[in-house]
């Protein structure tokens, strides 16, 4: 039997149901590499949103350190326990104010400050104690400047008049 006698003229290249089935796995091939994409780039926004506002957070604990530092009598002592308040740059110095500022039109740096209690041994307390007025914790939010205000991170920070000043 020679080669010829083995394939008829209508087994030589491809028929319509080999060309049908190759397109569909293309077309299964390229849907499911384009939801990939589609979901890598949903997580990298994602992640850029979570990396920004834990920076965000890490300043502005910074920025309350730094206002700290130049006057505890001046600037922290008389912000007061509930009130939102909120961290601007003035070009040269971080301050406070109860306005919302828009940082990339996007984020607001919020903090809201409350009293510290200390039991006899010193410790810091959740309830009972006496309040230490060289202490106060800020509670750090950053939130969207939507009318939402959402908060995407949070963080406590306990401040404490080290220099007496």
């Amino acid at each position: 039997m020679t080669m010829s006698t083995l394939f008829s003229k209508h087994d030589k290249g491809f028929g319509l149901v080999e060309i049908l089935i190759a397109a569909s796995i293309i077309t299964v091939v390229i849907t499911a590499a384009s939801a990939a994409w589609n979901q890598y780039i949903k997580l990298a926004a994602a992640s850029a949103i979570t990396v920004r506002t834990a920076l965000l957070t890490e300043e502005a604990g910074e920025a309350l350190q730094l206002i700290r530092d130049r006057s505890w009598t001046s600037n922290i002592a008389p912000l007061i326990n509930g009130t939102a308040y909120y961290l601007t740059w003035n070009g040269s110095n971080y301050a406070t104010t109860t306005t919302p500022i828009a940082f990339r039109d996007q984020y607001a740096i919020k903090f809201m400050m409350s009293a510290v209690s200390r039991d006899g041994s010193s410790n810091i307390v959740t309830s009972g104690g006496s309040n230490d007025t060289n202490s106060r914790r800020a509670t750090i939010q950053i939130v969207t400047t939507s009318a939402t205000n959402t908060p995407l991170a949070s963080s406590d920070l306990i401040l404490h008049n080290v220099y007496s000043n």
